[in-house]
C-alpha cells in the first residue's frame, strides 16, 4: 500500500522447531521508517555447530517509530543449549582492511566515520529452568538461567545469573562436583560476569574445596578443607597424594 509493505503472515522451519510471524514495513522517511513485527519461535534451532548449539522458544516483537525509536523486545525460554569453552585467541579470525566490490568507490573517511542510522535498544528476558550444558578445559556442568538484556545491540548490557544444577570439574586428575548453589552473575558486561562456584572432592582423608571467585577476566582461586588445613596442605594433597611435608625438594 504506497510505500507500506503489510505482512499478513510468515513462517520457515529451524532445525525441528519453527519461526512464524506478521507485520509491517514502512519506508516513509519523514515518519522515520516505521515498522512492527512480531515473531513466535516454537523450539526454533538458532544455532548448531561443533561448539555452539541452542534451541529456542517465545515471542520477539521489532518495532521502529520516529517517535519512540528502534526496538527489539521478547521472552525467551532456552529449552536446551550447548556450548563448548575455546580457549582465548583460537577462534580470533583475521580482519581484511580495504576489501571493495569490483568497480565500487571506496570508502571515504568522512563515511566510514557515519553512525548507522538506528540505534536497536533491547529489552529482552532470558529464562532456562535447566539443560544449558558447557564443557572444556575439565568443565562438565549444567545451568539453569534468568537474564535481562537491555542497552542496545552494539552495547547489551546483560543482568542476572547462570545457576549450577549439577556437573563436575577435573583438576590435576581428580574429579570435583560442583555444588549446587554456585552462581555466575551477571551485572553490566557480558564477558566479565562474577564468579561464585565451588566444587569438591575427597582425598587422602580429606574433603578439599575448589572456590572460584573473582571475575570472569580475573578470577581467584583458593582452596579450604574439612578438617581445615592450609592451602599448600590441600594443594599437596591433591597433586602428590600426600602432605606438603613428605615432599623432596624436586
Amino acid at each position: 500500500t504506497q510505500s507500506r509493505l503489510e505482512i499478513p503472515s510468515f513462517s520457515g522451519r529451524a532445525g525441528t522447531g519453527s519461526i512464524s510471524g506478521r507485520g509491517t514495513v514502512s519506508l516513509d522517511a519523514a515518519q522515520g521508517y516505521p515498522l512492527s513485527i512480531a515473531v513466535t519461535l516454537d523450539k526454533a534451532q538458532l544455532a548448531k555447530s561443533d561448539a555452539l548449539g541452542a534451541t529456542v522458544s517465545g515471542t520477539l516483537s521489532v518495532t521502529n517509530s520516529k517517535a519512540d525509536g528502534a526496538l527489539i523486545k521478547g521472552d525467551l525460554r532456552v529449552p536446551s543449549a550447548r556450548y563448548q569453552i575455546v580457549r582465548q585467541g583460537a577462534a580470533d579470525v583475521a580482519e581484511l582492511e580495504g576489501v571493495r566490490r569490483k568497480g565500487q568507490q571506496g570508502v571515504t573517511a568522512a563515511a566510514a566515520t557515519t553512525p548507522p542510522p538506528s540505534r536497536w535498544r533491547l529489552d529482552i528476558r532470558i529464562r532456562a529452568a535447566n539443560k544449558i550444558f558447557v564443557s572444556g578445559m575439565g568443565l562438565e556442568a549444567e545451568f539453569a538461567t534468568d537474564m535481562h538484556v537491555t542497552g542496545t545491540a552494539t552495547k547489551p548490557v546483560v543482568v542476572g545469573k547462570l545457576s549450577v544444577v549439577r556437573g563436575t570439574y577435573s583438576f590435576a586428575g581428580r574429579r570435583f562436583d560442583l555444588d549446587d548453589n554456585g552462581d555466575i552473575q551477571f551485572d553490566g558486561p557480558l564477558l566479565d560476569p562474577e564468579l561464585d562456584i565451588s566444587a569438591s572432592t575427597t582425598v587422602e582423608g580429606v574433603s578439599a574445596t575448589i572456590n572460584i571467585g573473582g571475575h570472569a577476566q580475573h578470577p581467584q582461586i583458593s582452596f579450604t578443607s574439612t578438617p581445615s588445613l592450609p592451602q599448600d596442605e590441600i594443594l599437596s594433597r591433591l597433586l602428590f597424594n600426600r602432605g606438603v611435608g613428605t615432599l623432596s625438594p624436586a
